[in-house]
C-alpha cells in the first residue's frame, strides 16, 4: 500500500511539472497567408561628435579606426551626423565674429573665471612673424562689445563705468611683442584682485573685454576646419557611397544671435556649456545665420567659399562630399528656446541659403524633443505652409520632418527597466506611439507629402554605473520600438548614438552620456545595442511584408516577415522583461520541406558586447528560449510559398 501511494504521488507532481511547463510556453502563430502592410522603414543611428571618434591636432582617440569600422560594418542607410554644442570647437566652423583691419582683434566680454584668451596676430599661422603691437582696450567689469548691426563686426568696446577695472597696463606686459599671447583666465583674476580691486556694486557677471592692434594689420575671421575636417570626412568615407546622409551641424555661432557673450573652452575635448543665444532674431541676425550655412556647405560640396571680407577659404581635401540631405537644427525649443513661430522663418532663410548651393537637397526640419502640447503645436505651425515665406526667390521646401524619443528610468533594477522602458509611464515606447500616431495625423491633414525620420530613439539614464543587462534592456527597447513605429509607417527610426562615455581619467576625458553609447569606449566594437541595429539592418528591409502575428503574452513582442521576393521569412522575437521566455512558433502557410532547418541569431546578456549568437533549428519544432531581454531573429527559406497579395 505504501508502494501504491508512493507512485501516485510521484505521478503527480509529474503531471504538475509538465503542466507548469507548457503553462510557461507562449505559441506564437505567424499567417503568411495575411499581409498586414508592407514596411517603408529604415533603421539606422546618428553619429554626435565627440572626442572617441577624433583623430586630429587636438586629440588621437585610441578607438578611432574600430570605432569607424564599427559604422562601416553597419551599412547603413540615412546616417545622420550631428557636431553638437558640448564641444563647441568640434561642432562651429567660425566660433568668433570678424573684425576689419582698423579694428584689430576683439576678445570677449568673456568670464575669465572659466575661460582663457588667445590673441593671434599670426592669423593662425598665415601671417608668420607679426606680433602684437598695442593693446587698444582692455577692462573687467561690464564693458559692452560695438558691434554693426548687419554683419556683427566688431568696432571695438565701451567701458560701462558702473563696474570697470582697466587692465590695459598688465594685459600689455604679458602680450606686447609677442605672436601669440594666451591669458589664462583664472591668473589673470587674482592680478585684478591684486592691482586694482576696484568698486563694482552690480551683480551682474563681470567680464573681460580685449582689444589689440597688430603690427601687420588685417581682416579677421574666424574661419577653422582644422578639427572639424577629419571627423567629417570620416564620416563619410565611412557610411555607403550611394546611400542617404543626414548633416546636422546643429551648432550654430552664438555670437550671430542677441547674446553679452559666446565664450568656449580652449580644450576641445572638454564638455562646455556653449551659450547660444536666443532666438528673437532681426531680419538680418536671420540672414546672417543663413550664410553661415551656405559657406558651410559650399565648403564641403563645392570646395571653398568667400568669407566676410571677400577672401576665398579653400577646402585643403582633395574629396568633395556629395550632400544630399540636411537637417536644420536640433532641438530648437531647448537650445535656443525657440517658438514654434521664430524657428519656422529661420528654416526658410536656412532652406533658401542651402538649396542655392544644392537645389536638389532634401531638407529636414524641426527635430523636436519634447512632447505633449509642446509638439502638437510645433507640428501645427510647421506643416502649415502659409506659416512659411518666400526667401531670396525661393519658395517654402518642406521634405522631411523629425522628432526624438528617449525612455528613462529613476531605477537601475533590471525587474523595473519593463515599466520604465516599455509600457509604464509616460515616456515609455507605447505612450510614444500614441502620441506618433497623432503627429502622423496632422502631418496627413497639412502636408501629406512630408516624410519622417524619428532620429534619435533610445534609453537614457544618468551616472555612469549601469547593470550589465542595462544594455540588452535598451536594445530590446529600441528593436521593440523599431517594430512599432514601422507599422506607423514611419519612413526612418535612428538608434542613439554611436559613441558615448563614462569618464575616461587616462584620456582627460569627462562623462558624456555614457547610457546611449552602441560602442564598447574601450575597444569601439559594439555591444547590445549595436548588434541588434545591424541586425534589423540586414534582416529587415523596405518592401519586407509584415504577416499577422498572434501570441498571448505582454512580456514579449513578435513580429513576422516575408521578403519582397517571397524567397525568405523572418521573425523578429523582442523579450521585454528580464524573466525568460519560452516560446513555440506554429508558422501557418509554410509549405516548405519540413526537413529543412531555420537559422536564428540573438543578442542577450550572454553574448555581451559580441556578435550575435547563430543557432541552427529544425523546422519541424520552432522552439526558441529568449534570456532577459533578448533580441532573436528567425530566419526560414520561403522556397516554393507564394505570399498572398491581398492586404488588410
Amino acid at each position: 500500500m505504501v508502494h501504491v501511494n508512493a507512485i501516485a504521488f510521484f505521478l503527480t507532481i509529474g503531471i504538475l511539472l509538465v503542466s507548469s511547463t507548457c503553462s510557461d510556453i507562449t505559441n506564437v502563430k505567424i499567417d503568411y497567408n495575411i499581409v498586414l502592410q508592407t514596411s517603408i522603414s529604415t533603421p539606422t543611428l546618428q553619429v554626435v561628435t565627440n572626442p572617441l571618434l577624433a583623430k586630429d591636432i587636438a586629440f588621437q582617440s585610441p578607438i578611432f579606426k574600430q570605432a569607424f569600422e564599427s559604422l562601416n560594418n553597419l551599412n547603413a542607410n540615412y546616417v545622420r551626423y550631428v557636431p553638437w554644442f558640448p564641444f563647441p570647437r568640434r561642432a562651429v566652423a567660425e566660433l568668433e565674429p570678424p573684425s576689419p583691419a582698423s579694428t584689430g582683434l576683439c576678445y570677449g566680454p568673456i568670464d575669465i573665471s572659466i575661460y582663457n584668451i588667445s590673441i593671434d596676430c599670426t592669423n593662425n599661422n598665415k601671417m608668420k612673424g607679426n606680433i602684437i603691437d598695442n593693446i587698444v582696450f582692455a577692462n573687467y567689469g561690464l564693458p559692452n562689445r560695438l558691434a554693426t548691426s548687419k554683419d556683427k563686426m566688431c568696432l571695438g568696446f565701451q567701458e560701462n563705468k558702473t563696474c570697470s577695472q582697466n587692465v590695459i597696463e598688465e594685459i600689455s606686459r604679458q602680450c606686447v611683442g609677442k605672436s601669440i599671447c594666451s591669458i589664462n583666465g583664472v591668473e589673470l583674476l587674482l592680478q585684478i584682485e591684486k592691482i586694482n580691486k576696484g568698486s563694482c556694486s552690480s551683480q551682474a557677471k563681470k567680464m573681460l573685454a580685449v582689444q589689440a592692434k597688430c603690427k601687420v594689420p588685417f581682416n579677421y575671421t574666424s574661419w577653422n576646419f582644422e578639427i572639424l575636417d577629419p571627423m567629417m570626412y570620416a564620416f563619410f568615407e565611412n557610411t555607403p557611397l550611394n546611400s542617404k546622409r543626414i548633416p546636422n551641424w546643429s551648432t550654430q555661432p552664438a555670437w550671430m544671435y542677441d547674446t553679452t557673450t559666446w565664450a568656449y573652452i580652449d580644450n576641445p575635448n572638454l564638455n562646455d556649456a556653449y551659450i547660444q543665444g536666443d532666438s528673437n532674431l532681426s531680419q538680418s541676425e536671420k540672414y546672417l545665420i543663413s550664410q553661415y550655412y551656405r559657406r558651410l556647405i559650399r565648403y564641403y560640396v563645392k570646395g571653398g567659399f568667400h568669407d566676410e571680407f571677400g577672401e576665398y577659404i579653400v577646402n585643403p581635401n582633395e574629396k568633395l562630399i556629395n550632400i544630399n540631405m540636411w537637417e536644420v537644427f536640433n532641438e530648437p525649443e531647448s537650445e535656443h528656446m525657440h517658438t514654434a513661430e521664430q524657428y519656422t522663418q529661420e528654416y526658410d532663410y536656412v532652406a533658401a541659403a542651402l538649396v542655392k548651393e544644392v537645389p536638389d537637397i532634401v531638407l529636414v526640419g524641426l527635430a523636436l524633443c519634447r512632447h505633449g502640447d509642446s509638439a502638437t503645436e510645433w507640428l501645427n505651425t510647421f506643416l502649415n505652409v502659409s506659416n512659411h515665406k518666400i526667401i531670396d526667390g525661393h519658395k517654402p521646401k518642406i521634405d522631411w520632418i523629425s522628432y526624438h524619443q528617449y525612455a528613462s528610468c529613476d531605477s537601475m533594477d533590471p525587474a523595473d527597466f519593463n515599466e520604465c522602458y516599455f509600457s509604464g509611464k509616460s515616456g515609455s515606447a507605447d505612450a510614444f506611439v500614441i502620441e506618433v500616431q497623432k503627429h502622423n495625423e496632422i502631418k496627413k491633414r497639412l502636408a501629406p507629402h512630408v516624410k519622417t525620420t524619428i532620429d534619435e530613439i533610445g534609453t537614457m539614464n544618468s551616472g555612469s554605473s549601469l547593470p550589465s543587462l542595462y544594455w540588452n534592456a535598451a536594445a530590446s527597447y529600441n528593436t521593440y520600438l523599431y517594430l512599432k513605429l514601422m507599422k506607423e509607417n514611419i519612413e526612418v527610426i535612428g538608434w542613439s548614438q554611436l559613441t558615448a562615455y563614462p569618464n575616461i581619467e587616462s584620456l582627460g576625458l569627462e562623462a558624456r552620456d555614457p547610457s546611449v553609447a552602441m560602442l564598447n569606449y574601450s575597444t569601439g566594437m559594439g555591444n547590445a545595442r549595436y548588434w541588434v541595429l545591424k541586425m534589423m539592418i540586414d534582416y529587415t528591409n523596405v518592401g519586407d511584408k509584415l504577416v499577422e502575428t498572434n501570441w498571448g503574452n505582454d512580456d514579449l513582442y513578435v513580429q513576422g516577415f516575408v521578403t519582397a521576393d517571397g524567397k525568405m521569412k523572418t521573425t523578429v522575437l523582442v523579450n521585454k522583461n528580464v524573466s525568460k521566455q519560452n516560446i513555440q512558433l506554429d508558422l501557418v502557410g509554410d509549405t516548405v520541406d519540413l526537413e529543412a532547418n531555420c537559422q536564428t541569431y540573438t543578442v542577450d546578456v550572454e553574448t555581451g558586447d559580441g556578435v550575435p549568437r547563430e543557432t541552427i533549428i529544425s523546422r519541424k519544432n520552432l522552439a526558441v528560449v529568449l534570456d532577459s531581454f533578448a533580441v532573436t531573429v528567425l530566419r526560414c527559406g520561403a522556397g516554393t510559398i507564394r505570399v498572398s497579395s491581398t492586404e488588410k
